[in-house]
């Protein structure tokens, strides 16, 4: 039997997003989710996933852009980081500052607090960004600070399982710092996952049953998978959101738990795959 990490991210970001992660979790169809606690509904979203008596990793997905509570003047001077491509311009520049990005890790951490009334199980990043250069080095500090006893996994993308369908993404992926972070999570004996899957380019014409019976099959045990689930959206904030619809119908769907049989796979949380 193999055992796999089935994490939702972006819990929190929209009431679609939130009640159809809940719903996943609730009848078993998800291991983990990895909140954005930086959202302005965050503390009614956390709630409810308090009240869940779903069994799941809960983690804390690192956000930088659209951030409520981050200056981004502060945190990239005259340099633009309003989004994901200047960002990355930014932290590969070394223009972003590293105390203002602990500033804003700190918060969102107290956040989670708050609303969950623990610490996260994982932590990861919003669009990945947890792995970039400056980023991931703010990452480590905190973590550091925060976590001298507790040993939170962290998401790791250097090996990261992908399909024909997935193009140059996981490649660049792994460019932007994800070996680098992998060298640090071993240097300082961090918890993480080894490989990573659920990788594509959200396109609405994918056929995601396809993907995710090709992911389950070639998938090492121990692995971690990301999805992005949600439910009908009207408004145009998110452009994901009808890849999000399709993934949610195929999860809460019997094909999904056929798929994951005829795979031998098993659905579990960070502690029982022995990642270290």
């Amino acid at each position: 039997m193999k055992r796999i990490v089935l994490c939702a991210d972006d819990y929190g970001q929209n009431s679609n997003i939130s009640r159809a992660i809940l719903q996943l979790a609730d009848s078993g169809r998800l291991s983990a989710t990895s909140c954005m606690s930086a959202a302005t509904g965050w503390p009614t979203d956390a709630q409810q996933l308090r009240n869940s008596s779903a069994d799941i990793d809960v983690g804390l997905h690192l956000t930088l852009i659209n951030e409520p509570f981050l200056d981004p003047h502060a945190l990239a001077g005259a340099t633009t980081a309003t989004t994901l491509n200047g960002l990355i311009i930014a932290a590969y520049l070394r223009k972003l500052n590293q105390d203002t990005i602990i500033q804003a890790f700190n918060i969102q951490l107290d956040r989670f607090y708050d609303g969950m009334g623990r610490e996260p199980d994982f932590i990861d990043g919003h669009q990945h960004i947890h792995q970039l250069p400056v980023v991931r080095s703010a990452l480590l500090a905190v973590y550091q600070q925060r976590f001298p006893h507790r040993r939170p996994y962290i998401r790791n993308l250097a090996h990261i399982q992908a399909s024909g369908h997935a193009g140059l993404k996981p490649q660049i992926i792994r460019l932007l710092g994800a070996r680098p972070l992998q060298r640090a999570l071993h240097h300082h004996s961090l918890p993480h996952n080894q490989d990573f899957g659920g990788i594509y380019d959200f396109s609405p014409q994918q056929n995601y049953a396809a993907l995710m019976h090709y992911w389950l099959h070639q998938a090492q045990d121990g692995a971690l998978f990301m999805c992005h689930p949600g439910t009908h959206h009207h408004t145009t904030d998110d452009p994901i959101a009808a890849a999000r619809t399709h993934e949610f119908h195929y999860l809460n769907s019997h094909a999904f738990t056929d798929a994951c049989h005829h795979a031998n796979v098993q659905l579990v949380r960070g502690h029982h795959t022995g990642w270290h």
